[in-house]
């Protein structure tokens, strides 16, 4: 499915350079935030409801540095549709390693747990590398399929 022509326009951004990439994607926040962006009202009554003191302009503050690091993550996810993923190791740090290594050799289960800081989808895509084994994802999918598969 990802090798779909819908898919064409994330496969283009991702073979270009980083800091083309990089550019062009703060390009996009300076056009669009203040027009259209993803989710908005839903971000900014989430603002409001964990920063129940802060004042509007505040949230705003916060909500637009939210879309920012938004986009910032996709400059890390697209290039990953044409990366090998041995090229992806050396820009990930696992802390406790010998841990990690250790319980593998146990051939038992281990669960990884992540939050949306940093970019999970590329220390995933790099995982397996790291500990030789599969690695299996359980996630709550983006309500647009378009994205949820691009994502996959």
């Amino acid at each position: 499915m990802k090798n779909s022509p819908k898919y064409l326009p994330f496969y283009l951004l991702a073979s270009i350079p980083r800091p083309i990439l990089h550019g062009l994607l703060n390009l996009l926040f300076i056009l669009l935030y203040p027009f259209i962006f993803y989710r908005k009202k839903v971000v900014q009554d989430n603002l409001q409801k964990v920063f129940p003191t802060h004042t509007l302009k505040k949230i705003k503050e916060i909500q637009k540095a939210f879309y920012r690091q938004f986009l910032k993550n996709f400059e890390d996810i697209i290039p990953l549709l044409i990366q090998n993923k041995k090229a992806v190791y050396p820009s990930i740090v696992i802390e406790n390693m010998d841990l990690l290594k250790e319980l593998t050799q146990l051939n038992r289960p281990i669960i990884i747990v992540t939050a949306h800081y940093g970019s999970w989808e590329k220390a995933f895509s790099a995982l397996p590398i790291f500990i030789n084994k599969p690695v299996g994802l359980v996630y709550t999918p983006v309500q647009s399929y378009y994205f949820g598969d691009l994502l996959l």
